[in-house]
């Protein structure tokens, strides 16, 4: 079943450490991933070479010392990145991992190794943590976002034991780094209605990395979960959604998100209650203040005007309507070549042009908008 699945070169990888004489395994999520039918994201091998050793064994890829302390390295492929570890005992690096589902283990010489019932709660679609519960998060606590994302990814419950000690070691997250924290939080908001399910169930714990989002009111919560329900895998979107009733700005600095983020999460917040009118001059005036990818990411949430509008855009877009000074037929240049002065006022002028374009009182043709502005703005020169 693994061969069949396993891209090409990772197998190569594989074999290349045992016919050097190491041991090697596929670990973790990828094994979980596969088990389920799904395409892994990430490629993680287990190996008994020490970090010299698979540098010998790959010295003609790329290898990247992502973890040396931790004796990590990264090979580089065309399509994939493979991290690799090295262990002393396979057993004790599968028990320090996170949950049971990401603790197994598969090579061709010995099959699907499983020492702590991974597979069992694979089929039942259960989340555990290996071991003691306490212990993992203590090691980690940012594992304690990881069970949440996971059961929000795969449709997955977190069992009792695991789900106590994430509510009880809660606080541990502020000694996570606000980075991996942001990391984690961004898969969690991008699962569609089992986002809702997860963010409503843990939203203590979600209260804890974003405390004024405890704040909220009952039915502005439930209203946000529901709107991000559907909203699936649209991060600026569901960011949107998530932070349009809090200080989204001072929230997202903190979070290290970036400016870009920051200023289209901002310019969506200012616009949700935007009154969509399927016209096409009201939808060239909104495409010229949030430009084409923030009026689409809009018009998701008004799902009562969505066709006509959409029909709306794709002609404005198809004809290369135009919206924006910078698709208008002239520009400074060529009022001040039929004698308009320099200044502020060429500015003010251009955008009355475009106005009366967007509005389709006159054509988008250069020479008609010279004499427009001839006949109408001849107190300027």
């Amino acid at each position: 079943m693994f061969e069949n699945k396993m891209a090409r070169d990772i197998c190569k990888l594989m074999d290349k450490l045992h016919q050097e004489g190491f041991e090697a395994y596929l670990v973790g999520g990828c094994i979980r991933d596969l088990i389920l039918g799904k395409e892994p994201e990430d490629w993680d091998i287990c190996t008994s070479a020490i970090i010299d050793e698979i540098k010998r064994c790959f010295s003609e890829y790329k290898v990247v010392e992502t973890g040396i302390k931790h004796g990590t390295l990264t090979v580089i492929l065309e399509e994939d990145q493979v991290e690799m570890t090295t262990f002393i005992s396979l057993k004790e690096d599968l028990s320090r991992r996170d949950f049971t589902i990401n603790s197994l283990a598969y090579s061709k010489e010995t099959g699907l190794i499983d020492y702590f019932g991974g597979l069992e709660d694979i089929k039942k679609g259960i989340i555990r943590a290996v071991g003691d519960a306490r212990k993992r998060f203590f090691e980690d606590p940012l594992r304690i976002l990881r069970a949440i994302r996971f059961s929000a990814l795969l449709g997955f419950e977190i069992e009792n034991k695991t789900e106590q000690q994430m509510l009880e070691c809660k606080t541990l997250l502020q000694n996570v780094s606000i980075e991996r924290i942001t990391s984690e939080f961004n898969k969690i908001l991008c699962q569609g209605e089992k986002t809702k399910n997860v963010l409503n169930k843990y939203s203590q714990i979600i209260f804890e990395v974003i405390p004024e989002a405890k704040k909220m009111d009952i039915d502005d919560w439930n209203k946000t979960l529901n709107a991000i329900s559907v909203i699936s895998d649209d991060i600026i979107l569901n960011l949107t959604l998530f932070f349009h009733s809090l200080p989204s700005e001072k929230i997202m600095e903190r979070m290290r998100y970036d400016k870009k983020t920051i200023k289209t999460v901002k310019i969506l917040i200012e616009n949700l209650d935007y009154n969509f009118v399927p016209d096409r001059s009201s939808i060239k005036r909104l495409l010229n203040k949030i430009g084409v990818e923030n009026f689409r990411r809009l018009l998701k949430l008004n799902n009562n005007v969505i066709k006509k509008t959409e029909e709306l855009l794709e002609e404005i877009l198809d004809n290369q309507q135009c919206f924006s000074l910078q698709a208008l037929a002239i520009d400074g240049d060529d009022l001040k070549s039929i004698g308009f002065k320099e200044g502020k006022e060429i500015g003010l002028l251009l955008n009355d042009l475009l106005n009366k374009v967007i509005d389709e009182e006159i054509a988008n043709e250069k020479t008609k908008l010279i004499e427009e502005a001839k006949k109408c703005y001849h107190i300027f020169l």
